[in-house]
């Protein structure tokens, strides 16, 4: 696990201002957004993000939420007076992740009944060559995200909305592929990518049927 806390590494982070997401709690701190730079694939990262209160009272941080099962959180400070800086650490597993990633935490206080929502974003490199991780994203607490319940009884769009909406919301790029590139994409997953191989003989959730399922789901799409 690799550490990130001095107040030199919190300057290399690009912060931009906050943004509304609604007027009682959109100053509550002073940034919303951290860029965590380039991460490698397959470990664990903690930062130390700070947030200064921007009110003229003392916050209290009620709650940390994060968007996913990959991402911890811990307030090191709950109180944090006016002026002053609290920090939140948060622990991010890149396993089977590549490419650009963001990550939210809604930060929920007594300043306002609606979130400040903070988003952590970063670049994940492989490690090395192949694929991810086949069986990283179904995995502990990576699988109610990208797998969720009840998953056996899924089929065509029905478990393409379980298990592909999250990171593919667009059809039109699938329903040109052959049927056996599609096949081979989702049984196997695809190099140097962040998709992983669906299929239970690599230790994936899916069956082959499940898989022929979403295949033509995806090429019956107009």
């Amino acid at each position: 696990m690799i550490y990130f806390t001095r107040l030199g590494v919190f300057l290399c982070f690009l912060c931009v201002e906050g943004v509304a997401y609604g007027e009682e709690n959109r100053f509550i701190f002073d940034k919303n957004e951290y860029a965590l730079g380039t991460l490698e694939e397959g470990r664990s990262f903690t930062f130390d993000i700070p947030l200064k209160n921007t009110t003229a009272n003392p916050v209290k941080v009620i709650s940390l939420e994060p968007s996913c099962g990959c991402t911890k959180a811990i307030m090191m400070n709950e109180r944090i007076g006016s002026g002053e800086t609290g920090v939140i650490r948060v622990t991010i597993d890149t396993a089977g992740k590549i490419g650009k990633v963001a990550k939210t935490i809604d930060v929920m206080t007594d300043a306002s009944p609606d979130p400040f929502i903070l988003t952590l974003r970063g670049l994940v490199k492989h490690s090395g060559g192949g694929v991810v991780d086949a069986g990283a994203l179904f995995r502990g607490d990576c699988r109610r995200c990208h797998v969720g319940t009840n998953i056996q009884s899924k089929q065509g769009e029905t478990l393409f909305n379980a298990v592909c909406f999250m990171c593919h919301k667009n059809y039109s790029p699938y329903k040109h592929m052959s049927k056996e590139l599609l096949e081979k994409s989702i049984s196997y997953g695809i190099t140097h990518t962040s998709m992983p191989g669906f299929a239970e003989t690599i230790g994936g959730p899916l069956s082959s049927e499940q898989i022929s399922s979403l295949v033509d789901f995806l090429k019956n799409q107009k």
